[in-house]
């Protein structure tokens, strides 16, 4: 019997194949991985843009809750509705429209009567969609969603003193 010295060329090729497998396995493993991290930190992303939103909405109500200061109307732009928060300041009346357009919460503060258009409304959290309604008299329900390929929703109940019914 003679002794084997060295390695044969079918040992070297298997052995290369192995490494070549376990360095697939590795890549696809990372990018598997890499991937759902990025889903689910970008739906975290998301949950936290809307919760600044209806933050943001739950002060602004708190802030003017009267009687007939608070309205659900058509949006002016981008369709959809419109939370309409009406003051009075040094005898002048102004409105205070919360409204989705374009991916965005915007805020649209004018006087009563006057022209606006969109450029005048300033961004206050990325929404895709605002639903707005009352469930009973002094409880108003808000709900922002967004995203279009795994929507993310958030709700908040807010009790108002005073209200004013919608007008369709």
């Amino acid at each position: 019997m003679r002794s084997r010295k060295g390695y044969t060329l079918i040992e070297l090729v298997l052995v290369l194949l192995l490494l070549t497998f376990v360095a697939v396995a590795v890549f696809l493993l990372t990018d598997v991985g890499s991937a759902a991290y990025a889903r689910i930190y970008a739906n975290r992303d998301q949950a936290a843009d809307l919760r600044i939103g209806l933050s943001y909405l739950d002060v602004r109500l708190k802030k003017i809750d009267g009687v007939g200061q608070v309205e659900i109307r058509p949006a002016l732009f981008g369709g959809g509705q419109a939370l309409v928060l009406t003051q009075e300041i040094e005898c002048n009346v102004y409105e205070t429209q919360l409204y989705v357009e374009a991916g965005m919460l915007r805020e649209l503060f004018s006087r009563k009567g006057l022209e606006v258009n969109a450029d005048m409304a300033a961004e206050i959290a990325r929404a895709d969609k605002m639903a707005v309604s009352f469930a009973g008299e002094q409880l108003l329900v808000l709900t922002l969603t967004t995203g279009s390929d795994t929507p993310v929703s958030a709700s908040q109940w807010i009790h108002l003193r005073a209200v004013q019914e919608a007008t369709p």
